[in-house]
């Protein structure tokens, strides 16, 4: 049974609270900061590639405007699925994925599944960037309104589970658990040695009217010496108080002269 009023308890729990909360709260900047950071290399990553799609995109308009120059507007539709073509292609090869839709709602290109592409479409509304959360999974992702087709081409990162849901965060649990035990179990040891320890040999001492010892702690030792000289102190005064009563007795039953002056050298 635990003594709430031990100086072990009262010193050993408040330091196991403070050290749990502080390091409780580190983990949650630790995870906040993280996030933080996460979401806006994130949003920097679908910004650079939203661009360079962009670019593969103008690239296409540029020629299908030049091939109109010379009046060959079959050549259009044929550069226009070039550009899809090669908008898979980068899209591909920095796995990142995407969907190009129609003014009628038309998908004329999906790199993902369908389920996912319906559930962004139905989640997606502006222009800009987006941050789409199902459950764990988290979706950073870009619409780009590209008004000479009237096409609105979305880019976005492959599902992702956040830090918090990773077996890695996970693993950081019993870790902090293992962190915070050792942390109590230690600062039990240091009391242990340097104060419970300590005290119980004054107490010991006290008990058994001895001299309190030095124990090599300071503090400790201090309040020692204060004891033995309020002992010491003690002593002198309870034989000065046994010497006058002894005379008085003496004095009291007419005892000769001689054994009174025994009596005092004995004391003195």
């Amino acid at each position: 049974m635990i003594d709430r009023n031990s100086l072990r308890f009262k010193i050993v729990a408040p330091i196991f609270i403070l050290v749990t909360s502080i390091m409780l709260f580190l983990l949650f900047i630790a995870y906040k900061l993280s996030d933080n950071v996460t979401e806006n290399y994130q949003n920097f990553v679908i910004e650079m590639h939203s661009s360079e799609i962009n670019k593969i995109l103008d690239i296409a308009l540029t020629e299908i405007t030049t091939t109109r120059l010379i009046d060959v507007l079959a050549v259009e539709e044929a550069k226009k699925k070039e550009a899809i073509d090669n908008v898979g292609i980068y899209l591909s090869a920095n796995k990142l994925g995407g969907f190009i839709e129609t003014p009628t709602g038309e998908i004329i290109f999906l790199s993902q599944d369908e389920v996912l592409i319906n559930e962004l479409k139905a989640f997606i509304s502006n222009e800009g960037l987006f941050h789409y959360i199902k459950g764990t999974r988290h979706v950073h992702g870009k619409m780009i309104d590209y008004s000479p087709w009237d096409w609105k081409v979305i880019v976005f990162s492959k599902p992702e589970t956040v830090l918090i849901y990773k077996n890695e965060f996970f693993y950081l649990l019993p870790a902090t658990l293992f962190c915070l035990l050792s942390i109590l179990y230690g600062t039990h040891l240091i009391l242990n040695k340097n104060l419970h320890r300590p005290f119980r040999q004054i107490i010991s001492d006290i008990k058994n009217n001895e001299e309190i010892k030095k124990t090599d702690i300071s503090e400790i030792d201090i309040l020692g010496e204060a004891i033995n000289n309020a002992f010491r102190s003690l002593h002198k005064k309870t034989f000065e108080y046994q010497a006058l009563h002894s005379l008085a007795v003496a004095m009291h039953e007419d005892t000769s002269a001689d054994k009174i002056f025994d009596l005092v050298n004995f004391f003195l």
